[in-house]
């Protein structure tokens, strides 16, 4: 169905350019933009699955193995260039910085921290239609994002448990999930003057992330590194991919453990609010034919 909607639309907008391109005058612009915004992260379906090696539960049994994380929130800051070709159509980049709020998980003696930081680049087909001051546009595009995730789990003692420690943590880095997206965003914006405007705009993005592998990165007991092994793969590293056991055990220990891959969305609907500035500005007249 999204499919079919993409198709219809760049269709149209085939269309569009056409009538645009016959117009007897135009004006060419280059712009910058600055803005921010939030958004809400829709995440899709699928079967839990762990992502921490399990070497770790099994030799440090008070490190729980959540299987539902995700994020549900995230801001973000976006930098943006355009041509604008004519004073209706024309195409944008644009670069952002993504940072999903962490999710924190806490029932006494363990805590649990899911973080992430991503960097997100698009181009974008922008169309626009003035209305004296102000100016409605939509923006169709394609999108790529960069970026690693971090699980954090901690333990703390409170000298109530018969342990040996008071404090321990364990903390896992994940890359290796870039993933093409795509986005549609419609907004408006409010001329100050010809070279500033401001704007607000609404969009849905698909963004998936599915990480590849999984790396042992922190591991301490009442702050003494914990960091043995972690250069054997089988120890401190997980492979995932479309197989995995509840289980895993190999002789090989040059090789990392594997578990089953996950999709964390990146994904979802938010909102941008902006300046944008023009750069450039031509405007020629072109005259008809006797």
């Amino acid at each position: 169905m999204v499919a079919q909607f993409v198709l219809t639309y760049m269709k149209n907008l085939a269309i569009l350019i056409a009538l645009l391109i016959c117009q007897v005058s135009w004006t060419q612009n280059i712009y910058g933009s600055v803005s921010g915004g939030y958004q809400r992260i829709i995440q899709s379906t699928q079967p839990p699955s762990y992502i921490v090696n399990t070497y770790h539960q099994i030799s440090y049994p008070w490190f729980t193995r959540l299987e539902g994380l995700s994020f549900s929130d995230a801001v973000s800051t976006v930098l943006s260039f355009g041509h604008l070709l004519t004073e209706n159509i024309g195409y944008e980049l644009t670069g952002s910085y993504l940072k999903p709020l962490t999710v924190i998980e806490e029932n006494g003696y363990t805590e649990h921290q899911f973080s992430g930081r991503f960097f997100r680049t698009s181009f974008k087909i922008v169309l626009s239609i003035p209305i004296q001051k102000f100016d409605l546009y939509s923006k169709l595009g394609v999108n790529y994002t960069i970026g690693k995730l971090y699980y954090y789990q901690r333990l703390y003692n409170k000298g109530e448990m018969p342990l040996s420690f008071e404090e321990s943590t364990l903390k896992y880095e994940y890359t290796n999930g870039s993933r093409l997206g795509y986005n549609l965003a419609l907004g408006t914006s409010f001329n100050f003057n010809e070279r500033l405007s401001v704007f607000t705009e609404i969009y849905a993005i698909y963004q998936p992330f599915e990480p590849s592998k999984g790396q042992r990165i922190e591991q301490t007991t009442d702050g003494i590194s914990e960091m043995q092994y972690a250069d054997e793969p089988y120890f401190s590293q997980i492979q995932f991919g479309a197989e995995s056991m509840s289980y895993y055990y190999s002789e090989d220990k040059s090789q990392p453990q594997k578990l089953y891959k996950r999709n964390y969305s990146l994904g979802g609907v938010g909102i941008n609010l902006g300046v944008k500035f023009i750069l450039f500005e031509k405007k020629k007249e072109v005259s008809s034919a006797p």
